[in-house]
């Protein structure tokens, strides 16, 4: 077995890796084909890592693996959360099970006897939905102590969401409404990463597209699944207003440029098809996205939150994850090569487990809103460039939302709204 390279950034901070060398994926790889491929007759890795490379960095992904490594014939992969049935890749099969234990890889090794030993001959894989099979009474009596320690924890209330839902419902399903406007569910964890850190301005993101807290009790589980970064912490960097201007172009390239005719916001593809969401969302600063302008060029009338206006030197504190601004940094990024200097970090100042955004969260509701909370929806940026009032627009939201239009997909059909609805697609149905 194989993990990621990658922990020494995820853990970076930490002492998880204290008296450990992490080595590259691909020669550690390679030593182990060495000392068993003259004693077997297969040779099966299981790596934590997905297909492609992470973060633009070689020797992250498996591919990069099987194409190094010829003398592997199976490589059942992990980490990015992904359905991979069969591959193959320099004549390696790869198949990864999705996530959350939602499915196994069922590999099918084929062997012809051969003299004094066999001869891998055939080799198959396919991922098995893991709900059309029954659940062993055994191993749930095993872990019922656990299980229900860990659902007793989970659903402890924190304190009462009063007033409103902190999200409205989608104006029209499938264009998530938390990617596409400020929403008092994420504007919570930013007040939250900005009272703790100090910084003028903060960036996070979920990827939970489907996000909501809904007024009655809050409880442990709410937070983590409107949170999903689990080892999320809020990192504060110096900056400038053109790097805080980049970044926010940056993130503001996770739509697609609206063209003559187009109806809806719809996502930039190569930034859909991704583990994680990339649309970070921002607080402490109000702007707006045009998103009839080419990527690079959209953010406009930057304002901080007092109303000073943001000039490319002027000087910044930036709270967001040490994860992205690695992602940021590393070769090709917006930031490759630069350094900033940092002036905090939650984990340092809270702990490994208490510095989490999840958890400052939980001490915010508790402590900050003496267990009562009302909903912050502050509307600090836009998105321009849709006629929401036109007629085509109102009816291209009516046929989508009840099923007369479908938002495009992509090719595999893993990540939807791709393409916008279109003028055209609307007249199609009249």
């Amino acid at each position: 077995g194989i993990t990621t390279p990658m922990i020494v950034e995820f853990e970076t901070g930490k002492d998880s890796l204290d008296g450990l060398q992490v080595n590259d994926a691909i020669s550690e790889t390679q030593k182990a084909i060495d000392e068993l491929k003259d004693q077997v007759d297969a040779i099966v890795a299981v790596i934590h890592m997905g297909e492609e490379n992470e973060n633009n960095i070689a020797g992250t992904g498996v591919i990069d693996v099987a194409n190094a490594c010829p003398d592997i014939d199976v490589i059942i992969a992990g980490h990015m959360h992904l359905n991979v049935s069969s591959n193959i890749v320099n004549n390696v099969l790869i198949t990864e099970p999705d996530k959350y234990g939602r499915a196994v890889s069922d590999v099918k090794l084929s062997f012809t006897a051969n003299g004094g030993g066999y001869e891998l001959t055939d080799k198959t894989s396919q991922t098995l939905d893991v709900s059309a099979y029954a659940s062993d009474p055994d191993l749930e009596a095993a872990l019922a102590e656990y299980h229900d320690t860990l659902r007793a924890m989970v659903n402890e209330p924190i304190g009462t969401l009063v007033g409103e839902n902190l999200v409205e419902p989608d104006e029209i399903k499938g264009i998530s409404r938390v990617y596409t406007e400020p929403t008092g569910i994420m504007n919570l964890f930013l007040d939250v990463a900005k009272f703790y850190s100090g910084a003028d301005v903060v960036a996070l993101c979920t990827d939970n597209e489907n996000a909501q807290l809904e007024t009655g009790d809050i409880c442990i589980k709410d937070i983590a699944k409107n949170y999903t970064y689990t080892a999320g912490e809020v990192t504060v960097y110096e900056i400038t207003g053109a790097d805080l201007k980049a970044y926010m172009e940056w993130s503001a390239d996770y739509f697609n440029t609206l063209q003559e005719g187009d109806l809806t916001i719809s996502y930039n593809p190569e930034r859909r098809n991704s583990k994680y969401s990339t649309d970070d969302i921002f607080g402490g600063i109000n702007f707006q996205i045009d998103l009839t302008e080419e990527s690079g060029n959209r953010i406009k009338n930057m304002v901080l939150a007092d109303g000073t206006e943001v000039k490319d030197d002027t000087k910044l504190t930036l709270g967001m994850n040490f994860y992205r601004m690695g992602q940021l940094q590393e070769d090709g990024g917006i930031f490759a090569g630069k350094g900033f200097k940092v002036i905090y970090n939650s984990i340092a100042t809270f702990g490994e487990e208490q510095g989490t955004i999840r958890n400052l969260t939980v001490k915010y509701i508790k402590e900050e809103c003496n267990g009562e909370l009302t909903g912050n929806f502050t509307k600090n940026w836009e998105i321009i460039g849709l006629d929401k009032d036109s007629e085509d627009y109102k009816l291209a939201k009516e046929y989508i939302n009840d099923g007369t239009l479908t938002l495009p997909a992509s090719e595999d059909g893993a990540y939807t709204n791709v393409k916008s609805i279109t003028v055209d697609d609307v007249k199609n149905v009249k």
